[in-house]
C-alpha cells in the first residue's frame, strides 16, 4: 500500500543521488525537481557555486545555483505570507501547500533542508510533515523586483555573511 509521503520523482531522483554516492544532496534533489534538469546537472550546477560533494548548501548557494539553471530567485519570509492562514503562524511544509500558490513552483528552506513546491506538490520526504520553513524562494523567468524580495533577500545574505565569518573564526 502506498503511503500519503511516498513520492516517486523524489525516490527516482534520491537514488541517483546514492549512485553518486552524494549524502546531504537534498539541495540537488530541490534543484533538479524543480527546474526539470537531470540530477547531473543540477550536481554539476551547484559544484559550479561552491558545493562540495556529500555536503550540504548554503543560502546563497541555493540563490546561485537557481540563477546558473536559467531561472531567477525571488525571496520571501515565511512570516507574512502567513498572515492570512488562520491555522498557524509558522510555515511547514505541509501547510505551505495550502498556502502559496498552486500554478508556481517554489523551493522551500529550512534551516538544514531544502525541498521543491511545485504545482501544489511537495516533491520531498517532508511532504505531509510538520516541519518548519524559514525562507520561500519563488522560482521565476524574469528577475523579482519586489520589495518584499528585496527586504527578504538582504537578511538572506546578511545571514550567510555571519556563517561566513563564524566559520572563518572556528577554522
Amino acid at each position: 500500500m502506498k503511503s500519503k509521503y511516498d513520492n516517486a520523482e523524489w525516490t527516482r531522483l534520491r537514488e541517483l543521488s546514492d549512485l553518486h554516492e552524494d549524502k546531504a544532496s537534498c539541495g540537488v534533489i530541490a534543484l533538479a525537481s524543480a527546474t526539470g534538469l537531470t540530477y547531473k546537472k543540477a550536481f554539476d550546477i551547484f559544484a559550479s557555486v561552491g558545493r562540495k560533494k556529500k555536503q550540504g548548501v548554503s543560502d546563497a548557494e541555493i540563490s546561485m545555483a537557481i540563477r546558473e539553471s536559467g531561472y531567477f530567485p525571488c525571496h520571501y519570509h515565511t512570516r507574512p505570507l502567513m498572515k492570512d492562514y488562520k491555522h498557524a503562524d509558522t510555515m511547514t511544509f505541509n501547510n505551505a501547500v495550502k498556502v502559496l500558490s498552486k500554478k508556481k513552483t517554489y523551493m522551500l528552506v529550512s534551516h538544514d533542508h531544502v525541498a521543491t513546491l511545485r504545482n501544489g506538490e511537495v516533491i520531498d520526504w517532508t511532504s505531509g510533515r510538520k516541519y518548519k520553513v524559514t525562507w520561500v524562494i519563488e522560482l521565476q523567468t524574469k528577475d523579482c523586483n519586489d520589495e518584499k524580495d528585496r527586504m527578504a533577500r538582504e537578511q538572506f545574505f546578511i545571514r550567510k555573511e555571519r556563517q561566513l565569518k563564524t566559520t572563518r573564526r572556528n577554522a
